[in-house]
């Protein structure tokens, strides 16, 4: 995507969880603890502006692991 232009964002419940990724950029690996029970809602936004076009426009996202503690 172009750098600083385009966003993949990240939520939990409508909190966003990182400033965000632009660019192009190597595979990386995230983690978010939820620290309460119940249902969350999990929400990736991919946003691009019009004014150019860099590398893929898009964003990949693979490999979500969900882990529940038992503590």
């Amino acid at each position: 995507s172009e750098n600083n232009f385009d966003w993949l964002q990240f939520y939990i419940d409508d909190i966003q969880q990182s400033s965000g990724w632009s660019g192009e950029q190597a595979w990386g690996q995230e983690s978010y603890d939820i620290l309460t029970t119940g249902q969350h809602t999990f929400r990736w936004t991919y946003s691009k502006d019009g004014s150019a076009s860099s590398g893929s426009d898009c964003a990949w996202i693979d490999n979500v692991r969900i882990f529940v503690s038992t503590q």
